[in-house]
């Protein structure tokens, strides 16, 4: 926690297969621990640009974490194909960031066979004494303009094992399920 931590970010634009993704832009960040403070709370906010492109990079400190990891499994109903979606984890202990797990925008939701919802990130750290909020939030056209559903549902964090809640969104129903492991043991 005292050397500097590196991130690498690399944005692209993906094409239709991994050879036709365009780079846009990669970045080589290299930043110091900042213990939280009762002014700042641990998240810092960096942003840097190029010719192509503009990155912002959210870091922020927890102590005492779990490791959540999620997935969503519509049980009742369907995601219909003309509508969006947006799934979001939020903790109130970082000064309400929220962590996408993913945003359809203008394409559609995809659900596997089995109807669990395919996410860009399923997994998020969790402060032991914080909570875990996990809101859905639904749309007919591309500029989110006619929401058709939403809902959100929160968790309070195991130290192991798993946690299962119902989020209804209207037009379907979806178990939630998130799997609790320690990051380190405490």
């Amino acid at each position: 926690m005292i050397d500097p931590v590196n991130y690498e970010v690399e944005l692209k634009v993906k094409g239709d297969t991994p050879s036709e993704d365009k780079l846009l832009s990669l970045l080589l960040i290299e930043d110091k621990y900042y213990p939280p403070t009762e002014r700042c709370q641990g998240v810092h906010c960096h942003t840097y640009s190029s010719k192509l492109s503009t990155v912002e990079v959210t870091v922020g400190h927890l102590s005492r974490t779990v490791e959540a990891t999620i997935v969503f499994q519509v049980v009742e109903g369907s995601w219909p194909i003309q509508y969006h979606g947006r799934f979001v984890a939020h903790m109130a202990s970082l000064d309400d960031l929220e962590m996408e797990l993913v945003d359809s925008r203008g394409g559609t939701v995809t659900t596997s066979s089995d109807g669990a919802i395919e996410l860009s990130r399923c997994v998020v750290p969790v402060e032991v004494d914080g909570e875990l909020k996990l809101w859905v939030d639904a749309w007919h056209d591309d500029d989110r303009g006619i929401v058709v559903g939403k809902d959100q549902v929160t968790f309070a964090p195991g130290r192991a094992g798993r946690s299962v809640d119902t989020c209804d969104v209207g037009f379907c129903k979806m178990r939630v399920t998130v799997a609790w492991s320690l990051l380190v043991n405490w």
